[in-house]
């Protein structure tokens, strides 16, 4: 499991945080720390069947981050992209 936060300036709209899990086992309700609080969403999931229909097309929702702490759905063997509006 990796995950990073990446920025230019900072705030909406400029905030991306990317969570890798490179193993075979799936999170139904994984705990990660957020830059801020609010609604972070889902801008890419490497599960997603447009890509592949071998893909398992796991429904990732997006993560309520209150006071900067989110539960988030991890797939197993998924890169995962948010940020807010």
């Amino acid at each position: 499991m990796i995950a990073f936060h990446r920025w230019r300036a900072g705030g909406r709209r400029d905030d991306v945080v990317v969570v890798v899990n490179f193993s075979d086992k799936p999170y139904d309700d994984y705990g990660l720390g957020f830059p801020r609080p609010g609604t972070w969403r889902v801008r890419f999931c490497s599960t997603h069947k447009g890509y592949s229909p071998d893909f398992a097309g796991t429904d990732v929702p997006d993560v309520d981050a209150v006071s900067g702490t989110g539960k988030l759905v991890l797939p197993a063997s998924t890169a995962l992209i948010f940020s807010q509006d």
